[in-house]
């Protein structure tokens, strides 16, 4: 893991962890966006030359997704819920 925070502010939690891998770029979005669909997510997507973005919502919680193809795949997730 490459970085770690968490906030508690107005009853909204918000998490966000960066961490990285050799996978590429297109394997982890599409994990991503199987995944929270098989869930129950609403999944939004937006990609473009070597960036991937996924986005969802479920009730009161949101997640974002970054993916950022580097010397490896840089991945940043906010999660959020009220």
């Amino acid at each position: 893991m490459l970085e770690y925070m968490t906030v508690t502010a107005g009853g909204v939690n918000t998490v966000q962890i960066t961490y990285g891998t050799e996978d590429s770029g297109n394997s982890v979005f599409q994990w991503y966006v199987n995944k929270l669909k098989s869930e129950g997510w609403e999944v939004m997507t937006s990609t473009s030359e070597g960036q991937y973005f996924v986005g969802g919502s479920k009730g009161s919680s949101y997640i974002q997704v970054e993916i950022t193809e580097e010397a490896f795949t840089k991945i940043s997730v906010t999660y959020t819920s009220s």
